[in-house]
């Protein structure tokens, strides 16, 4: 199978028709080059051939969400916010019936083949699609299942992982359980078909046994196939019930999930939120506003008359300035002469034609130091006829504290504390103004408030409920699936003894060594795919894994599993290796499967050198890729392919194209290489 031409129409990124003209296909010159930086479309380039071959499959649908898969019909049309749809949405919004296809061209053995799948979004949608085929070599084209089991057999579903993959997932694979691998790979490597062979063996034994036995036996017979069907079919309803309850917890999960985010979002709650936070600033208000006032009363109230008249205390400063201006000259003249004058009359004297006796001096002195002293305290009761009459020592402690007043005066900071007093007043009431209105809020969406919170708690029982439920079918599973392999044991003993008891007995023997021959064939044919895949997986790994030789050998076990050992011979755990070296275990054995199935599907690789170090990187562009698969397409960024890397890969590619994807939803595709030159 080698592809032609791929035509995408309105899907992923692609808005309107978008076709890949890749023939040209030359065996040293395998490969096609679609290079784009992330989001461009190369990943809607993978899905759509793989929507092409299998539909909306769960491989598909499993990665668009975390934690939950989609159904193929909202995987298609989209499912809210969360995915947007396969349909391009441009093409949705702005165009009437617009058309929504792949189709892929391609030449096989039996001669061309034109295959397309086509979806039309209206009320009865098919997620499934229209699927047509062509092809030269039939005599009329096929539809529906005919389609899809001409396409199953070319590349059947189990094969699309590990044909058609993104380089970014591929560890998966490496680190994926045993038996799903061994599943797989049996259903690759053609081993399945020997177990379905025998199976069928067994139930033709089982018929020519009932047809030879006994009546007594063959009713004990019927009897134990009779209640094992019944089991079966319990065991699958029980199945069907989990499925279902599964499908009701997870779809009740996203409801509770939405139904809190409304909640979140009503007005009441906002406003609940907002009214706490309205409250514990009022408190603070409060108790700002109580304690400034407190200190205002304290420091103010003892200075307020002299603080709130400046005037009056610059006029009293001014008297008490100009008394001691008055006083001053006075009091010096006063000291003078009762310090001077007594002395200078009675001690020098001129001499008078009487002279004074000293009784008379003395009593002279003393009335004049007695006048003088009058005069002085006359002086010191302050100036007469003034508004302000103090003696000297008030007026000296009032100027003080008129002094201190005036050049240290504290109004600036009583008014700053007046002016936060006034403005924490005003928020004071504009928050209890605020409190008034959300209560009118609130009391107007507080129903719906409890309406909704009802109704989660009713969901959250339900879940409840449907966990419980849940708990008993498991157990119940559990329960009939023991009953099954008890009474499974009983019909193989009854079997035996009807066999034994059968005239045609000879017919159950050779169904028996039929049934051997075919296990005998089975486990020979396991031995030869698992030892030419450990083979072929050993010689891969070494071509693409270079650097180091700490996996010395890969063993294949009975289950297809891998086994890494060091040259010692000794295992080595998985722990031991890195994301990218699982990831080159990986290729490899991808690698090995294409070679010993001996299939011919072209192999896409979307993100091929993901996690890989640059060395082994060159090993892949040399080694890998242009032997992966007889047609190889590869889906690069431009950082995975740098110039360098370009030049190792470019003598294999004979086809290159360019998405250029600018705004999200219009990828555009130019026939030109990555690198000019």
């Amino acid at each position: 199978m080698i592809f032609q031409q791929i035509e995408i129409c309105n899907l992923f990124s692609y808005h309107q028709s978008v076709i890949f003209n890749i023939a040209g296909h030359e065996k040293n010159r395998s490969i096609v080059l679609i290079s784009g930086r992330n989001g461009f479309g190369k990943t809607g380039f993978l899905n759509s051939i793989k929507l092409l071959f299998v539909g909306p499959r769960e491989e598909l649908r499993r990665g668009v969400m975390v934690g939950r898969i989609l159904g193929p019909k909202p995987y298609m049309l989209g499912n809210g916010d969360a995915w947007m749809g396969v349909f391009n949405r441009t093409s949705r919004d702005q165009t009437k019936n617009a058309a929504y296809y792949v189709r892929c061209q391609w030449v096989e053995q039996s001669g061309a083949v034109d295959v397309k799948r086509e979806w039309f979004p209206d009320g009865a949608f098919d997620p499934e699609g229209r699927l047509t085929i062509h092809a030269n070599f039939l005599s009329e084209s096929l539809e529906g299942k005919a389609a899809q089991a001409f396409l199953e057999k070319r590349l059947p579903p189990a094969y699309l992982p590990f044909f058609f993959f993104d380089g970014e997932k591929i560890q998966m694979l490496a680190e994926a359980d045993e038996g799903i691998v061994e599943k797989e790979i049996e259903g690759i490597l053609n081993i399945a078909q020997v177990n379905t062979l025998a199976d069928y063996l067994v139930k033709v034994k089982r018929d020519w046994a009932r047809e030879s036995a006994v009546d007594a036996e063959l009713k004990k017979f019927n009897k134990l196939e009779s209640e094992l069907d019944a089991l079966c079919n319990q065991l699958a309803e029980l199945h069907a019930s989990k499925k279902n309850l599964d499908k009701e917890i997870e779809e009740l999960a996203a409801k509770y999930a939405d139904m809190e985010r409304g909640l979140r979002n009503l007005q009441c709650m906002r406003a609940q939120e907002a009214e706490a936070r309205h409250k514990a600033e009022l408190k603070q208000v409060q108790e700002e506003l109580t304690r400034i006032r407190h200190e205002l009363m304290e420091r103010f109230v003892p200075e307020a008359p002299l603080v709130v008249n400046p005037t009056v205390m610059r006029e009293v400063l001014d008297r008490l300035e100009q008394n001691d201006q008055e006083l001053g000259p006075k009091k010096e003249l006063l000291a003078y002469l009762r310090h001077h004058l007594p002395s200078e009359l009675f001690e020098h004297p001129v001499p008078p034609r009487h002279r004074l006796r000293e009784d008379q001096k003395t009593f002279y002195k003393e009335r004049l130091q007695n006048a003088l002293e009058e005069r002085r305290l006359v002086e010191s009761d302050g100036v007469k006829g003034h508004t302000y009459s103090l003696d000297s020592t008030r007026q000296k402690a009032l100027r003080r504290l008129m002094t201190r007043l005036v050049d240290d005066n504290p109004m600036p900071d009583h008014a700053r504390r007046l002016q936060e007093a006034s403005r924490l007043a005003r928020r004071e009431g504009e928050l209890s103004q605020l409190i008034e209105e959300i209560h009118a809020v609130i009391d107007e969406d507080r129903p719906r408030y409890y309406r909704m919170q009802e109704e989660l708690r009713e969901l959250r029982q339900q879940k409840e409920t449907l966990l419980k439920a849940l708990g008993g079918v498991t157990m119940d599973c559990e329960t009939k699936a023991r009953e099954m392999q008890r009474k499974q044991i009983e019909l193989t003993e009854q079997e035996k003894i009807i066999t034994n008891a059968a005239k045609n007995r000879h017919y159950a023997l050779l169904v028996d060594r039929l049934i051997e021959l075919f296990k005998s064939y089975k486990d020979e044919l396991r031995k030869r795919r698992r030892e030419s895949m450990e083979m072929a997986i050993n010689r891969h790994f070494k071509a693409i894994m270079t650097g180091h030789d700490l996996v010395h050998h890969i063993r294949i076990n009975e289950h297809f599993g891998r086994q890494f050992l060091d040259k010692k011979g000794d295992l080595l755990g998985g722990a031991n290796f890195s994301a990218g070296m699982k990831q080159l275990i990986a290729i490899a054995l991808l690698w090995a499967m294409k070679e010993v199935s001996g299939k011919t599907v072209p192999v896409i690789i979307d993100t091929p050198l993901a996690r890989i170090d640059r060395q082994n990187q060159e090993n892949l562009l040399r080694e890998y890729f242009p032997n992966a698969a007889e047609q190889v397409i590869l889906l690069p960024t431009d950082s995975e392919l740098d110039p360098e890397k370009y030049r190792l890969l470019a003598p294999h590619v004979y086809r290159e194209y360019r998405l250029l994807n600018p705004h999200g939803d219009r990828t555009q595709v130019e026939q030109r290489t990555m690198y000019e030159g």
